[in-house]
């Protein structure tokens, strides 16, 4: 659902807080309100049904799609790796290994029935979740996907590629200004803090050389 406020487009949100997914053992994650649909006929008996029993008035209640954005588990296996093949420029290409995990979907399937809970607790809405196997959810993806950490930031070289100030560990004067140093993933955007950690690192190598 993309709304209009004083000329802006909005897009609502929802993201789980640090002690949920603490506790309930889940990654960040982000639920977008979407398009507005039809519901079906088994849509339209449950809002009634569960209108019935909350006492509450649904004559106007509205439906929308939703999406959502999973921050992934580190997975050893998601990795970029060259091949034999070589590009026009004579460069090895990149192949891509990029797989969302059974564990991802079920985490992001937990956030999903507390976010069903809190809606029904607080009388204003309901969840249905049409997807239950992971072909279809994988079926339904369609966002772009963020590939990050592949040069990871850690302060153990045997944890991470580049150190706490984006060195290459090992070498003097390598420095890495990407999201490959993102540690972990995260489900939101991640230009800003891209550009914050290149905007770091500008910094970092002024303080160097001078």
């Amino acid at each position: 659902m993309i709304d209009a406020l004083n000329g802006a487009l909005v897009r609502p949100a929802f993201a789980p807080r640090d002690d949920f997914k603490r506790s309930a053992n889940v990654l960040g994650s982000l639920t977008t309100v979407e398009s507005a649909v039809e519901l079906d006929e088994l849509g339209k008996a449950a809002i009634v049904t569960t209108a019935l029993s909350l006492g509450v008035d649904a004559s106007n209640a509205k439906a929308y799609s939703i999406g959502c954005g999973l921050e992934l588990e580190p997975d050893p296996d998601r990795r970029l790796t060259l091949t034999g093949d070589l590009d026009v420029l004579g460069m090895p290409r990149l192949k891509l290994s990029n797989r969302v995990s059974d564990v991802d979907f079920a985490r992001y399937r937990l956030t999903m029935k507390e976010l069903a809970r809190q809606l029904l607790a607080a009388r204003t809405g309901m969840i249905r979740l049409n997807l239950k196997s992971r072909a279809e959810w994988v079926s339904a993806l369609d966002w772009g996907d963020h590939h990050l950490g592949t040069t990871r930031m850690h302060v153990d070289p045997k944890r991470g590629v580049v150190d706490a100030n984006s060195r290459v560990h090992g070498i003097a004067n390598l420095y890495v200004a990407g999201s490959g140093v993102f540690p972990t993933y995260s489900a939101s955007n991640p230009t800003m803090n891209l550009v914050a950690l290149t905007l770091r690192l500008a910094d970092h190598l002024k303080r160097e050389m001078r």
